[in-house]
């Protein structure tokens, strides 16, 4: 169902801490994962090295973030206006002087 999608899919497990010892939580998410073809990192609210530099969560989280701006930016006939929130930013005027 998701496997063909061309948007790059992350599942977040969140409060991690609560299934602490419980592996089939873990397993059934790794497998729902891999079904919609789709990375997954574990989150605990009271871990601070969840996504500490260089853990896995951290890796898989920035292989995430590079396929997302891939997909953005080196797909075919890329856009550089492409939502309406684009299109409505303000451009700041020209300086037209040096007093401020």
């Amino acid at each position: 169902m998701f496997a063909d999608s061309p948007v790059p899919l992350l599942l977040v497990a969140t409060k991690s801490d609560l299934i602490q010892g419980d592996t089939s939580e873990r397993s059934f998410t790794a497998s729902l994962a891999q079904h919609c073809g789709a990375d997954h990192i574990f989150l605990d609210a009271h871990n601070a090295k969840s996504l500490a530099p260089g853990s896995s969560n951290a890796v898989k989280l920035s292989r995430f973030f590079d396929k997302v701006i891939e997909k953005r930016f080196c797909s075919q006939g890329v856009n550089t206006y492409t939502t309406f929130t684009d299109r409505r930013r303000v451009v700041p005027p020209p300086k037209y002087s040096h007093v401020d």
